[in-house]
């Protein structure tokens, strides 16, 4: 409820205007949501001229160009800019096939002049399809399935099948929604392949990084060989533009708009993170000055996250954090052929001490506990001395049990609570 409270109250700035301008609120497609179908691209937007009215254009990709019909009654607006008589007839919409538009990440320039002003506002959206057709002439949910993803606020729909009008062809596909307030529905919000793998790849405008299609392929070839089987559904987005990262970040993962600052600085340090059908890597900062061996580890790091979340039926990622770290980095040390790290006193050990791995289980507690999510689960892990197969078979046993306890227990034969002991006995010998 707090998101999508702070997703009404974007819409309208906080502050009037001292001198004549144009002010606004976009609407759709709505911030942290992908666009998908034949939906309403809208806002509102006036000038405080009196009299004047707005003319408004979308361009997309510098390709696609979208005119908004403006002048449409606007009594929310009105109501919160009394002092403009031009608020009432301030919205501006029109529709677009987004299935027209190649999926991925876009560049749209929101463009709005009227009362002698001029004003352009750029924003990035990624856009999904339904079976990756233009347009899907026909929906089959015979045998479909559905359930709430509690985790990420959707509705998921599995097994259905989609045809596409131009091909004839039926694709099986796991269609996801949320709810968006400015559009007042459900609205697409991820769609999955099911089948062949269904891997893509999004970069910075006009970019191939071959570099990175190399590491992902070598990454899933030791995984497939090591670890019993590799991701099949998921999503590389790779940039060297810091801001295009973190918008496509920020869509990919609702968030928030008054996020971004904090979202931001955060990755500028950052180099990689894995989700739900994703992996985020920021090609800037600390990337650069990592050695290609580095940057190898990086990549199946967390593609390894990838494969954890696809085993446990994505709901395997929430915890223990110790664990989900120590094997994805037991994952990169064993494909680069590295001693393993956790040999006695390393240089990280003062600072963990008096962490445990109970203190890692969740989020939050990994988050206060940095770096030993990392370091002290890979300790963890190598203490484990198991192969790799067997480690990441834990987050099947997750998926069907749906308590990650009990699927420690089914997967490893004891208890969470005496590995805990155990452990913390062989640390103490260190």
């Amino acid at each position: 409820m707090k998101r999508l409270l702070l997703a009404i109250l974007v819409s309208f700035p906080f502050s009037t205007a001292a001198q004549a301008e144009i002010l606004h609120g976009f609407e759709n497609p709505a911030s942290g949501f992908p666009a998908a179908g034949i939906s309403i691209i809208s806002l509102w937007a006036f000038s405080t001229t009196p009299g004047a009215t707005v003319s408004v254009e979308v361009e997309i990709d510098g390709k696609y160009i979208v005119n908004l019909s403006c002048g449409g009654e606007r009594i929310d607006v009105k109501n919160f800019y009394p002092q403009y008589p031009n608020a009432a007839k301030s919205g501006c919409s029109t529709s677009v096939n987004w299935g027209n538009i190649p999926p991925g990440v876009h560049s749209l320039s929101w463009r709005m002049t009227g009362g002698g002003e001029s004003k352009v506002v750029p924003q990035s959206v990624v856009s999904v399809r339904f079976g990756d057709a233009r347009f899907a002439d026909d929906f089959d949910i015979s045998q479909a399935t559905s359930f709430i993803d509690k985790t990420m606020e959707e509705i998921v729909l599995t097994n259905v099948k989609v045809r596409n009008s131009e091909t004839g062809e039926w694709s099986t596909v796991e269609l996801r929604f949320q709810f968006v307030v400015s559009s007042q529905g459900l609205q697409l919000s991820s769609m999955a392949t099911v089948g062949d793998k269904n891997i893509k790849f999004v970069f910075d405008s006009g970019q191939d990084y071959q570099e990175i299609r190399d590491y992902v392929a070598e990454s899933l070839d030791f995984l497939k060989r090591e670890a019993g089987g590799s991701p099949t559904d998921f999503t590389v987005f790779a940039f060297k533009d810091l801001d295009l990262l973190v918008d496509a970040y920020m869509s990919r993962l609702n968030i928030s708009l008054e996020k971004r600052e904090e979202i931001r600085n955060r990755w500028q340090n950052g180099v990689g993170e894995a989700g739900y059908e994703h992996t985020f890597l920021y090609l800037g900062g600390l990337w650069i000055q990592k050695t290609s061996l580095d940057r190898l580890g990086v990549v199946i790091h967390e593609l390894a996250h990838v494969l954890q979340s696809e085993l446990s039926g994505h709901i395997g990622l929430s915890s223990p954090i110790w664990l989900i770290e120590g094997v994805a980095q037991a994952t990169a040390d064993g494909m680069l052929g590295r001693k393993l790290k956790g040999s006695p006193r390393p240089p990280w050990w003062d600072q963990c001490n008096g962490i445990t791995l109970q203190n890692m289980e969740t989020r939050a507690g990994a988050i206060s506990a940095e770096p030993c999510p990392l370091d002290l689960g890979l300790l963890a892990v190598n203490f484990m001395e198991l192969p790799l197969d067997k480690l990441m078979g834990f987050w099947g046993k997750v998926g069907e049990t749906g308590d990650w306890k009990k699927g420690f227990y089914a997967q490893f034969g004891i208890s969470v609570e005496q590995f805990y002991a155990d452990f913390e006995n062989y640390r103490a010998t260190l």
